[in-house]
């Protein structure tokens, strides 16, 4: 914190690299989700002399990349609608890679994608929604869980409605969350009751931090006659403001 405010110089962050396979990170306080964290793609380590050596120039090309990973990309054109990825021989684990080489194409129409793979052109493709339906039965279907939600954010700078607590409260119980993933969104997707995900994230005794999500259904479980009921209580009350 004291270096992002400018109190203290980069140099003091707190993080070091020893020698050339050790990055030795030191921390104010515990953080027990750090290795999730750092393990992500963002976090990927960079050469900094080839990075400014590239200038503007950098990622726009193969020759203008830099990759430490199984695969290295030998065609990309930037905004193209498709990739391809070859065995990298400087890969510290290349002799466990059995693939040549990987082509990714980037298709906007799920349906011609579900179409593409059902004769032959595609290996994999990512399904959801509808495209979903159209895979049912199929024994390469894999289903993975994932932290992405949709939600709706209240604006309660412009409304003096979404001030009041009630009011928030009955717009949530107004919303039949089962009904939109069954209707809407189709399969691949689940009703959720928090911000956090079933199957997501883990109590320090190793049980899922969301297993009982009924703990909400007092406020987001869709109720519409308690809605209403709670949407009339008096806006004006300070015990109903946030």
């Amino acid at each position: 914190a004291a270096v992002i405010s400018g109190e203290l110089p980069t140099e003091k962050l707190g993080v070091s690299a020893p020698d050339s396979r050790t990055f030795v990170v030191e921390l104010e306080q515990p953080c027990p989700y750090l290795l999730a964290l750092i393990s992500s793609a963002i976090f990927s380590p960079a050469n900094e002399d080839f990075v400014e050596s590239m200038g503007g120039s950098y990622c726009s090309s193969p020759e203008m990349m830099l990759c430490s990973g199984a695969f290295i990309p030998d065609r990309y054109i930037p905004l193209d609608s498709e990739l391809h990825f070859t065995k990298n021989p400087n890969y510290r684990f290349a002799e466990n890679v059995s693939l040549s080489g990987i082509t990714v194409r980037q298709v906007a129409n799920p349906q011609q994608a579900m179409m593409c793979y059902q004769s032959g052109g595609f290996d994999m493709i990512e399904v959801a929604g509808e495209t979903v339906e159209l895979a049912a039965g199929d024994s390469a279907l894999l289903a993975v869980g994932s932290g992405n939600e949709y939600f709706y954010v209240l604006n309660s700078n412009r409304s003096n409605a979404m001030k009041n607590i009630n009011i928030r409260h009955a717009l949530c119980m107004s919303v039949d969350r089962e009904s939109i993933v069954k209707n809407v969104m189709k399969q691949g997707f689940n009703s959720v009751y928090g911000l956090v995900p079933p199957a997501f994230a883990n109590e320090a005794d190793g049980s899922d931090f969301c297993k009982a999500e009924e703990r909400y259904s007092d406020i987001c479980g869709y109720d519409p006659v308690k809605a209403r009921n709670t949407g009339k209580k008096d806006s004006m009350s300070k015990e109903f403001l946030l």
